[in-house]
């Protein structure tokens, strides 16, 4: 019998993580095995399923851009999930009281939908336990190498140092470690490339600032809210 130890890790644990998290948990869920097996999970803040765009406590007036008939954490493949799980609109209703019907047709808050997400990843953590070890590691993946038994990685914090990983899920998605050029331009007084969250890095941006918005999709219009209706304006 193999006694080694079987690490996977998935590096970035926003929305996209989560579902990965979750499959993978479910298809371990199906096989008979011997050799054990640890999920590292790691991610740059503590929030865990959400990422910093759907981070249960920013703004609540920054909202989905679609309804919530169209949310849900609830898996299209074969393989049965390892906890029930619920779309959004269901899950809202049993707070709000509001039929399905209703909530289907609304436009939820991210922060709301952040909670929906968290709340599914805290089950499946205690869930998947009882199958694997789970590790969550708070930190930023810098480097990874790949050698003749699989795969190392470097972290800021060290986390996951001396491992070998059999398998690597990226889901980094939007990151705060995103750099521009325009981050040294002579003719600005700064640049923000990544606006979450919005207390850290809208905090800068002074009254009266003039401020240019690269893009018109949906973070400059959280930008936008942040900046007028976020303060008031």
């Amino acid at each position: 019998m193999d006694t080694s130890v079987f690490n996977v890790g998935i590096i970035g644990l926003g929305p996209k993580g989560f579902y990965g998290f979750e499959r993978l948990l479910a298809e371990i869920d199906q096989l008979d095995y011997h050799t054990e097996m640890c999920i590292h999970l790691f991610n740059e803040s503590d929030a865990f399923a959400t990422g910093w765009v759907y981070d249960i406590n920013q703004p609540e007036y920054l909202l989905m851009n679609y309804p919530n008939k169209y949310i849900s954490s609830v898996p299209r493949t074969e393989c049965d999930p390892m906890i029930p799980m619920s779309s959004y609109s269901e899950w809202v209703s049993k707070f709000t009281g509001n039929s399905i019907s209703y909530e289907e047709k609304q436009i939820a808050p991210r922060a709301a939908v952040g909670r929906y997400l968290k709340y599914y990843f805290n089950l499946l953590l205690k869930a998947g336990s009882s199958r694997v070890k789970i590790k969550k590691h708070i930190t930023t993946v810098t480097a990874i190498k790949k050698g003749d038994s699989g795969f190392y990685i470097d972290t800021t914090t060290g986390a996951g140092a001396g491992l070998t990983f059999k398998t690597l899920l990226l889901t980094t998605g939007h990151s705060p470690a995103i750099s521009s050029a325009y981050q040294t331009a002579s003719n600005c007084e700064y640049t923000i490339p990544f606006v979450y969250p919005f207390d850290k890095k809208l905090t800068p941006v002074k009254s009266g600032t003039t401020v240019l918005c690269k893009g018109i999709g949906l973070t400059a219009i959280d930008t936008i809210l942040g900046l007028t209706e976020g303060r008031d304006g």
